[in-house]
């Protein structure tokens, strides 16, 4: 089941701007996605850190969390979920830039939430 938070996807109106102001607060780049994605993950210093993937906003899109991914073990964790009552609006869709596996639901007021799965080291080198 859910294991602990992956990261926070946070939008933005200016990419450079956020991540000079991140990494004010003392924050490091991990990895940066270029279009269509426009984002970048960032992290404060040492291990087992929250990433903050920090996306540019959709014209039609607020700024702001734009939903919070928990991290699962597996996709039989979406299924027991699923089972006992989560409606998911996507499941198990690899995302390569990434390199995890997510699944998408709301919660009862609407709100966005994400689970994922992280590609595990000897399934990315083939």
């Amino acid at each position: 089941m859910v294991r602990k938070i992956d990261h926070i996807d946070i939008r933005v109106s200016d990419l450079a701007e956020a991540e000079r102001f991140f990494a004010t607060l003392g924050m490091e780049v991990l990895r940066r996605m270029p279009a269509p994605r426009n984002s970048l993950e960032m992290k404060l210093p040492g291990d087992n850190q929250v990433v903050f993937e920090i996306r540019l906003k959709k014209e039609s899109e607020p700024c702001g969390i734009a939903h919070v991914g928990f991290e699962i073990d597996a996709a039989e964790d979406v299924e027991a979920l699923e089972q006992a009552g989560l409606s998911f609006s996507g499941k198990n869709r690899f995302v390569p830039a990434s390199g995890r596996t997510v699944s998408n639901f709301t919660d009862t007021d609407g709100g966005k939430w994400q689970l994922t799965i992280a590609q595990k080291e000897d399934e990315s080198n083939g």
